[in-house]
Order: C-alpha cells, then structure tokens, then sequence
C-alpha cells in the first residue's frame, strides 16, 4: 500500500475515533447545558467537607511513641513499663504527691559545652575557670532558676541547694585561684578512681593522667517537678504537664540567650536541652514550610504561561487547597484515623505536582480539540470528546497514583502509613475535583468569552478544489511539518475504495474531512512530534544501549545503600545545635545522665494487653498485665535480688559500673550501714512494711525514678536501672547488643526462685532500633507492592502485555536511578530514603502511564506513528507537569532542615530521571519494537482463547 493511500485511511479511523469519542452523554449533557450548576454542587460538597474536617484539622502532639513500632516486642515491654508507673500513682493517688523540684526530668537537663579557642591551651586555668564561673552565675542567677533547679531529696526546699544536682569544672574545682590549686585537685581526681569515674564524663575522653590539658568541657544543670505555678503546687510532673513545659520551655529559651550571647576570650560555647531542641525544631519545621506559599505561587505563574489564562490557574489552586479537608474526611471518617502529624503535610508538595499535570492533561485535550472543525462547531461535542479523553488519562495515572501511596500504608510507622493513606486519599479528592469542578469552571470561562461571539462562517471552512480534491489529516488539518504526505493526492477514481469521503458532502465524517483545523498546534506539540521524534528515531538503537547499560549501572549502585552507619540529623552540621549534640554524642566520656543506652532489669509485669488499643492512636498503650507470682518478700528472693544487683554490676555489658539497686540501699538501711548483719533479709512478714517505710524516708529517690512500685499493700514492680556499654546507634550495633542483654535477663531467671524468674530487661533505645530496621524494611515492601498493583493496573489500563512490560521497565528504572543518585551523593536507608522510596513509586508512574496510554489510544497503524502521537497529544502535558512538580521541589532547597533539603532532591531527582525514560527511553523503545495490530493485545488473545475453547467443544460433542 502506498503512503498516500495508508495515510488516507488513518485520517478515515482518526475521523472515527473523534466521532465515536464525542458521543453526547448524560454527564457532557450535564456539564454543557447546566455547567453553573456543577461548579454549586462540587462546592457545595467541598463545602460540606470542610465544614465537617476542618474543625477535626488539627495536628497531633509528637511524642517518644510516634516513631515506634507499637506492636514489636521491644516497645511493648517498655509500654508495659510506662503504664506499670502509670497504674502505680492512680493506684497511690498520684505517688502520695512528689515533693517539689525533686523528681528530676530528663527532658530538662541543660548542657553548656565549652571548647577552648585555639590560642587558648586548656580549660582548666584559673582565668578560663573564672570566665566559667561568671556565665553560670548568670544562669543562676536568672529569675525563674530557682522554682525549677532540682532540689536536693532529702533536704528543705531552699534556693542554696540547687547546685548540689550541677555538675560543672567550677564546682570540680573549687579553688581555682592559682594554677597549683587546679593541679594539686586534679591529682587528687586521678588517685582517686571512684571520683575519676564520676567526674570525668564532663570533660573530653582524652582527659587523663597522661593529658591533663582537655579542650572541651561542659556543664549539666539538672531541674526537677513537680512546680509550683501562679500559687498552684503540683502533685507530680505529669498533672498538668504541659503547664510545666511551657514554664520551663520560657525558662530555657532565655538560657540559651544568654549562653549564645555570652562573649569569652578563651572559649566557645554551645547549648543543648531536648526541650529546647523540640521547639527550635518545631521554628524551623514551620519556617521551612512557609516554602509552600512560594511553591504555590511557581505553580500557578507556570500553570498560566502554559493555559494562557489567569483566571484558571487560579481555579486550579483553589482545587487543590479544597482537596485537602475533602481527603480528610475520608481520611478521618471513612478510615477513622486520628491521626495526623506534620509528615501528613508534606503531601502538599506531592499533590502540587500531580494537580498540575492533570491541569495540564485537561487543558491539553481542550487546547487540542479546538483544532477539529466538528467539535469548535458543538461546544456539547467538544465537551464530551475532551472529558471522555482526558478523564480516561487521569484516571490511570490517579489510580497508579493512589495505589503507590496506599501501599504504605502497611509501614508499622505510623506516620508513615498515615502519610501514605492521606496522599492517597488527597489524589483521589483532586481527581474527583479535576473533573468535576475544574471542568465546569473551564465552560463557564468559555461560554462567558464567547456569550458576545457571533458564529460566522469561516472563508476557510471548505477546502479550495486545485486539480484533485484534497483530504485533510482526519481531524485536524496536520501542520505541514508533520508529515509531508498529510495532505495527499485522493487517487483513483471516484469509485476507489480508498476514497472514504467526497469533496462536497453532507454527512459528519465528511463535514469534518472537509474543514480543515480552526487553530494551530501548540509549538512545542509540534517540536516533538516532528524534530524531537526524528531525532529519537535516529538515535533509537544508541539510545536504548545506553539506557540498558545506565540500568545496569545504576542497579548496582542502588543495591549498594547500606542501612544507617550513625544517627540521621535533622539540622545542618555547622549549626550550634548540631555541633552541640556531637559534643555530646561523640566527645566526652559517657554519663549517666547521658542520652545512651539506659536498661531497666524489670520483675512484675507479665506482658501488656492491647485490646482496646486504636491504631493510629499514639497514646493509647493499652493495660499492664501484672506478674501475680512477683514477691519479693521471702528471705531468698531478697537475696537473690541482692546478687542480680552485684551480677548486673560486674558484668561486662555494664558501662563503668553504673547502677541503681534499691535492694542493695534498702539493706544498708535496715542493717544500719552493716552493724546489725541479722536485720537482713529481713522477715518475710515485716518486709513490705519495712520497705514502705525505707520509700517515705531515705529511699524515697527510689521511689521518684519509679524503681519500685505499690499498688494499695503490693509491691506490683521492681526495677535495677543500669547503663549499657555502648552509646544509641544505629541498628546493625544496636541489635547484637540487645542480644547480648536478652541471654543476660534469660540467664538471670535460669537461677532465680519462684517468685522473681520472670524478669525482662527493657530499654527506650531498643524501640528505636526497631523502628530504623520496619523504615527499610517497610519501604522495600511498599515499593513492591506498588510496583505490582502499578503492573496490573497498567495490564488493565492498556489491555497490552507488551505495553504494561515496558511501562513498568521504566518504572523500575526510575526508582533504581533515584537510589544510584542517592548512593552518589553519600545517602544511607533512613528516614529519607524510606519516604523517598514511597513517593517515588507515585512519581514514577505518571509520566509512563502516560506515553503508553496514548500509544495505545492512537489509531495509527504504525508503532512509529503511534509514538509520535503519543509525543503529541501527551508530551506537552508530561513536560508542563514536570517543570511544575520539578519547581516546587527545587524551591525546598532554599529551606534550612536537613530533611526538607533532601526531600528537595528527591523530588527534583524524580522528575529528571521520570521525564528522562518516559521521553527519551519509552519513545525509542515503542518506535524500535513497540506492539501493533493483535501483538500484546488481551482482547484478542480473550477471543482466540474464547473460540479455541468453543471449537475444542465442537469437536468433542461432534465426537460424541
């Protein structure tokens, strides 16, 4: 068959693809005749959503638990441990209230870190010493130190006692008055080990006999609850909790002032508490994502360049916001999940993009349909021909989308799950809004335009007659640059049968082969179907070897991201924040008091029922079951907890000995510091009275940090707190050491009696631990599950094996190519990677389904005329929405948090690698060995199937 002729019948099925795909329906009927009346009902539901969400639009408090895995054994037996203390002081009416100041609180510890200038030799002068002094006399000075210092426990609440709970080279050293008086103390420090060992975690590592000169230093100012605020005395820290916060987060702030204003000649300072660290974090979080507002201004600047229009852009905008409460009413209602924390949020940068491209694929279509002459003739033709088509390409693209995001939601991370169900919740309320709202409003534009226009008949509507007749390009009239042979010589005669049309007709096919296109093509339409396309068919073979050898590349890099080496950070390195918490991580000797690995030796708590528990609901931990075989009080058991103490402090899992034993101080006091060896163990009968006694009296410390716990006459728990050798790590040195503390807890009970063999040992950096290992392992299931559902929805999108393969090809190459970028740029699997993980599959599908889903779609019947079809009816949508979603990420670069930094490549990695296999790969792929006719096809391969079937029972029954 000649060009002429075969390019006569593509224009003849393009004309009956136009017709077939502009019947009228009652949903075009109902856009183009009442359009006012869509926009009211899609607000008015929107509307409705909102009225309902925003009020339950709030996001949840952060806690300890929002990271964990709630259901892993590790954090269930520290739960069980919170909500043990907890039954305890409801059991005890809230701890019999704790005196004031003196239960210390973690989260208030204060460091001030001190590193000697260069010319400066050492911290230990008298001159450095006294510069020192002078600062932390400004803290204590400071008008709210004393209602929250940590009071001494068995002292009056008196000012003059705060310090006895700092730890600070002015305190260590006296008599700093001459050089000889630091020396003569240090000497003393040194002969003495067990003052060495208490002292020496506030300065460097290398302090020592042999290095008497350390650079670094730092102080540890503790404070202590319950306070007394506005003439109100708490009972104990957690009435009210956040009160106390708030007085001590004011308190400390202006600290920090005057730590980072301080000017010294002979040291730097740096400044470090955790409650202070939450709300610089929590400043920096908010100031980062004041970004949106820009990213949304890029978007809509673009969106109108690229629509021509001011007014729709804006529209578009509007939608977007709207999709926010409408996805939280499912998201909260339907799926009744409470909770919704910051990383929720992020989804903003995630819909921007996709809301834009499927802007774009509308806008397109609407663009696009202009250039037949049977649609700008009927507006109810045109509308039912670019909602039909444009609908069908979001819908595959919005159902990949929703399946990628919805995968996570079986990440035992809560945010992370929560993050993946609201992103998918969000894409399926922007689809409903893109076509229903935003169409509507694209009418009502248009007839508002066109209320004044006449309809005059066009000089150009009838094709002039030039020797033989002429046949358009279908519909449109093809751009010259297309395709030389577009408009061809008819040949034959009349009576030919490639002949599908006459010059002068009166039928619609032949009212549309006559008029030729109402509006140019769009440049850029035209640049890739015609010199875009011809290069890629030029460089088809050399592009699709260096794409199998970039696959390659890039798979072997991408399988080369090693889990976390060291803890991820959140600031950026040279802040005085991040350089602080290393200080404190990486340069001193370790502390009790230190953020390492604490670990509880609990006895009484049998397990932790959970019920009841809601998921998504951070704070419910469930019901502590109790050990009711736990007792304490026979003669054996009190000595047999005496020598776990001394086992748990000899071991060599223990860091420097540090332990608390209840048991050991409860015996020091009943036999008067060892004078009256009979009064231990004590008689079985009288133990828990004495203990109670010791707890109100001298033990009472014991009691405050929850190392013993009554519920009425019963002793319910008992603790040994401990420190472990090591410091919080990552998972691959957590694990064998949490190992290692599991054979130390079973050993232990091995050769207990009955009554305390059913001890397990707890500690809050386990939890964590875990929840690093469910983040990569999480993200690896996620990414399958996505790329599968990705496949089938392809398979049914497109009916095309051979299709859904390639698509998918390039799917995985995106996702392996983002990985490689990682791995380049020093990345590991943490809490990055992980998310990056999920909103690549959601990226990665768009563009693909994209190309593919017009390749099949065209009516060409050569793949290479299927490609550039799909280059252009759907190219200039791919491009307009990568810019758009490449903008919004790149302008995250511009934020201060590491996390927002890294999102930003993701996001602008994504896109790159996206557009670079959809555009370049999937073109040269589909030219080269695209499927055409009946290849990959499941209808025809379902009617072969169906008639072999069919004809295999024929001949049985015939055999019959």
């Amino acid at each position: 068959m000649t060009g002429s002729r075969k390019n006569s019948l593509h224009r003849s099925s393009t004309v009956d693809i136009v017709l077939h795909e502009s019947r009228k329906t009652w949903v075009s009927k109902m856009f183009y005749r009442y359009p006012s009346v869509c926009v009211f009902l899609a607000f008015t539901f929107a509307g409705i959503c909102c009225i309902i969400s925003l009020p339950e639009m709030q996001l949840s408090e952060d806690s300890e638990r929002t990271f964990l895995v709630w259901d892993d054994l590790r954090v269930e037996r520290q739960d069980a441990y919170n909500e043990a203390i907890d039954k305890v002081e409801v059991g005890n009416q809230k701890k019999q209230s704790v005196a004031v100041q003196t239960e210390a609180i973690t989260a208030w510890t204060v460091w001030v870190i001190y590193e000697a200038k260069k010319s400066v030799g050492s911290l230990l002068t008298p001159a450095v010493l006294n510069d020192m002094e002078n600062l932390e006399n400004q803290i204590a000075n400071h008008k709210r130190y004393k209602n929250v210092c940590l009071i001494a426990y068995d002292t009056a609440a008196d000012a003059s006692i705060c310090n006895v709970h700092r730890r600070s080279p002015v305190d260590t050293f006296p008599n700093h008055d001459t050089q000889t008086e630091i020396e003569t103390t240090m000497t003393g420090i040194f002969a003495d080990d067990d003052r060495y060992l208490s002292l020496k975690p506030s300065f460097e590592k290398g302090w020592s006999t042999s290095d008497r000169t350390p650079r670094w230093a730092r102080t540890m100012i503790e404070h202590g609850a319950p306070l007394t605020l506005k003439g109100r005395t708490y009972n104990y820290y957690k009435e009210d909790e956040d009160a106390q916060d708030e007085y001590f987060v004011d308190y400390v702030l202006d600290v920090a002032d005057i730590v980072d204003d301080y000017k010294s000649s002979n040291f730097d300072t740096y400044f470090f508490n955790q409650k202070w660290f939450d709300e610089k974090s929590n400043e920096l979080v908010m100031q980062d994502f004041a970004f949106v507002g820009l990213s949304l201004a890029f978007v809509i600047f673009y969106m109108m360049v690229h629509t021509r229009s001011v007014v729709l852009p804006i529209i578009g905008m509007f939608q977007v916001i709207l999709a926010f409460p409408v996805a939280f009413f499912f998201y909260r209602f339907v799926f009744q999940i409470t909770f919704f924390n910051m990383m929720s949020l992020l989804s903003i940068f995630v819909i921007l993009g996709i809301a834009a491209d499927d802007i774009f694929v509308f806008m397109d279509a609407w663009k696009q349909s202009e250039q037949y002459a049977c649609l700008a003739d009927d507006l109810e033709k045109r509308v039912a021909y670019v909602y039909r088509r444009a609908a069908k390409a979001m819908f595959v693209t919005t159902i990949t989308t929703f399946s990628a995001f919805l995968a996570t939601a079986i990440s035992d991370l809560a945010p992370i799950s929560a993050f993946g169900i609201f992103s998918a919740n969000l894409i399926l309320a922007n689809y409903f809004l893109v076509i229903t709202l935003f169409p509507a409003c694209v009418i009502v534009r248009h007839k508002i335009l066109n209320r004044n226009k006449k309809q005059e008949p066009r000089k150009d509507s009838i094709p002039k007659e030039t020797g033989s007749p002429k046949v358009y390009a279908g519909v449109p009239k093809e751009n010259p640059q297309l395709d030389a042979n577009k408009e061809a010589d008819v040949e034959g005669n009349a009576n030919s049968a490639d002949v599908n049309v006459a010059v002068v007709a009166t039928s619609p096919e032949a009212k549309v082969a006559q008029k030729p296109h109402l509006r140019e093509e769009s440049r850029v339409a035209v640049f890739l179907a015609t010199k875009y396309f011809d290069k890629v068919t030029k460089a088809r073979y050399f592009i699709m070897a260096f794409f199998a050898m970039w696959f390659i590349a890039t798979l072997v890099m991408a399988t080369q991201i090693e889990p976390l080496s060291e803890n991820e950070k959140w600031v950026p390195s040279d802040s005085n924040v991040s350089e602080a918490f290393d200080a404190i991580q990486d340069t001193f000797h370790k502390g009790e008091t230190d953020g390492f690995i604490k670990v509880n030796i609990v006895y009484g708590i049998d397990g932790l029922d959970r019920s009841d528990v809601r998921a998504y609901d951070v704070e419910s931990i469930g019901d502590v079951e109790w050990d009711n075989n736990f007792d304490l009080s026979p003669k054996a058991n009190q000595e047999r907890m005496i020598e776990v103490c001394s086992l748990v402090k000899n071991s060599p899992l223990v860091q420097d000995q540090i332990i608390e034993c209840f048991m050991a101080d409860f015996k020091t006091w009943i036999t008067n510091d060892g004078a009256d060896s009979t009064a231990f163990p004590v008689e079985p009968s009288q133990f828990h009275t004495k203990m109670r006694e010791y707890l109100k009296g001298p033990g009472y410390e014991h009691q405050a940090q929850n190392r013993v716990g009554y519920v009425g006459n019963r002793m319910r728990y008992a603790v040994i707190y401990t420190v472990a050798v090591g410091k919080m790590e990552v998972y691959e040195y957590m694990y064998p050491r949490w190992e290692d503390w599991e054979d130390f807890a079973e050993e232990i009970n091995k050769n207990s009696p009955a009554g305390m063999n059913n001890a397990y040992q707890t500690s809050t950096m386990w939890q964590f631990m875990i929840a690093e290992r469910a983040l990569v392992r999480n993200a690896i299931q996620g990414m399958l599950i996505a790329g599968s559902i990705s496949f089938v929805v392809l398979i049914m999108s497109t009916l095309n094996l051979v299709l859904a393969v390639y698509a998918i090809t390039a799917i995985i190459g995106i996702v392996i190519s983002v990985l490689a970028f990682a791995f380049m740029l020093g990345w590991e699997f943490g809490m990055v990677v992980a998310i990056a993980v999920v909103i690549l599959i959601g990226f990665s599908v768009d563009y693909a389904v994209h190309i593919c889903h017009a390749y099949v779609e065209s009516q060409a019947e050569t793949r290479a005329e299927k490609t550039r079809d799909a280059l252009r009816k759907m190219g200039i949508s791919i491009l307009g929405g990568a810019i758009t979603t490449f903008g919004t990420g790149a302008i995250l670069f511009l934020t201060t948090l590491v996390f927002f930094q890294r999102f930003a490549w993701v996001i602008s990695a994504t896109i790159i690698f996206a557009v670079m296999w959809a555009m370049v790969f999937l073109p040269a792929l589909l030219i080269i060995c695209g499927p055409q006719g009946e290849t990959g096809n499941l209808k025809v391969w379902y009617v072969k199937l169906k008639a072999k079937i069919a004809t295999s029972r024929g001949k049985k029954n015939g055999n019959n």
